[in-house]
């Protein structure tokens, strides 16, 4: 190594020595921080009792005084202690024999520390249990044992019957002891789909308080309505059987005149038939019946007493196009036979001789 390496490393390590002994006397003349806290019970603690933060003795008791209720202990902790702001506090005993100390905690990671004057309140503070509260649980336990159950036996007869039970069924208690160890292990990795029914089974139950009055009326007109069926089951019953009885007597009168009723039938579906097949004429019909009847009203004179209606029979029922017509709408096949519009039908020559005896128009 050479020389200028060596007086560089001796220079850094004079410099590392001042800091640490600098940083160690101000780390002595600092001020320890004071921290109250309140107790509910301080039986055992005494002045100069250790204070530890996770089991490290960082300081110790100065003062324990009364303040109404509870017992208020001041503490001196060491200034470089970082503890978090909402620390709690815990008189404990390592054994029957030693004193007691306060346990302060839990480990500071982040966030805000108590500064000296800082103060833990009663519900961050435990006390141990005295020996008198210890004696007097014993004794409570003791003269519960006593007591006999409902059933006029004591405890020692019922662990007696809970052994007989037991006896000889270790093995199926250990195999429903695994069992329910696998239905937990189950239950554990459908954690999410319960947690989602959970939520769920949550959205229902608020649905159903937020709907609570309807629900409640819808429950009441049920009810009301099952009343009113109730007082009207005898007029109910009465109404079925005579229906049943309508039944019968329909049974009976079809199976006697049921070829009547097929012959029924079977015309309907003929006049069924005949209106489909002339329906466009139907509707024309009905069309034309209002103007029809409005003509026919205003043709009558009733001061008169007479018809004012003038027929033409150039183009009126005595016209070889109109008995074309109205033969091809009633008889069927064999009109184009008999009449022709034209003229030229079997029956054309009678009718127009009839026409050429007409004169042109009748008043």
């Amino acid at each position: 190594m050479s020389t200028r390496m060596m007086q560089a490393t001796a220079a850094g390590l004079a410099v590392l020595l001042v800091v640490a002994g600098f940083w160690w006397w101000q780390a002595r003349d600092a001020e320890p921080l004071v921290i109250t806290a309140d107790f509910g019970d301080t039986t055992g603690l005494y002045v100069g009792n250790d204070v530890e933060y996770l089991g490290v003795p960082v300081g110790t008791v100065v003062a324990i005084e009364p303040r109404g209720t509870v017992m208020r202990v001041r503490m001196e902790v060491a200034a470089e202690t970082t503890v978090p702001r909402d620390a709690s506090a815990m008189i404990l005993q390592s054994s029957l024999v030693t004193d007691r100390y306060v346990e302060v905690g839990p480990a500071w990671t982040q966030g805000p520390t108590l500064t000296s004057g800082s103060h833990i309140p009663a519900d961050r503070t435990r006390s141990p249990a005295g020996v008198d509260e210890i004696t007097r649980s014993i004794d409570d336990l003791v003269r519960a044992l006593d007591q006999t159950t409902p059933g006029g036996h004591d405890l020692g007869d019922l662990l007696r019957t809970t052994a007989r039970t037991w006896a000889g069924n270790g093995d199926l208690l250990r195999e429903t002891l695994g069992k329910g160890e696998q239905a937990l292990g189950q239950v554990n990795a459908h954690g999410d789909e319960l947690t989602a029914l959970a939520a769920d089974l949550a959205t229902l139950v608020d649905a159903l308080a937020d709907r609570d009055t309807a629900i409640r009326q819808f429950a009441d007109d049920v009810d009301r309505t099952s009343a009113v069926v109730a007082e009207q089951r005898h007029g109910i019953s009465g109404t079925l059987a005579s229906l049943e009885e309508l039944t019968r007597v329909v049974s009976r009168f079809v199976r006697h005149n049921k070829d009547v009723i097929g012959d029924d039938l079977t015309g309907a579906l003929r006049v069924a038939r005949q209106l489909r097949d002339h329906q466009a004429s139907l509707a024309e019909a009905f069309d034309t019946m209002p103007t029809l009847a409005e003509n026919l009203a205003r043709a009558y004179d009733w001061k008169q007493q007479r018809l004012r209606v003038q027929f033409n029979t150039e183009t009126g029922p005595f016209s070889a196009a109109f008995r074309a017509h109205m033969c091809q709408a009633f008889a069927g096949p064999l009109c184009p036979a008999l009449f022709a519009v034209d003229g030229s039908g079997l029956l054309d020559p009678l009718l127009d001789g009839l026409h050429d005896v007409l004169p042109g128009d009748l008043p």
